[in-house]
């Protein structure tokens, strides 16, 4: 019967944690982007920098926003979650 040495398990546990890291990402990314959505979209009266951009969504079923505003929204969020 063989052993397994102490680095095996410590791969393990990085794998572990890298792909619990991985979940929680996408958990709080979904989260974040249904609230941007949800309040910035629909609740939210008046303008806002989503707005025209949801508005545009809703009206055109093959639209998506240019990929550079998907990066600034992208860092706005981040920046947010990193303060948080």
């Amino acid at each position: 019967m063989e052993f397994h040495k102490l680095d095996d398990y410590s791969s393990i546990k990085k794998i572990a944690m890298w792909l619990l890291f991985l979940f929680i990402g996408i958990i709080t990314w979904t989260f974040t982007e249904y609230m941007l959505h949800r309040f910035l979209g629909h609740v939210h009266k008046g303008k806002n920098f989503f707005k025209a951009e949801h508005l545009t969504h809703h009206s055109k079923a093959n639209y998506f926003a240019p990929a550079y505003k998907k990066v600034i929204a992208a860092l706005f969020v981040s920046a947010l979650m990193l303060l948080f």
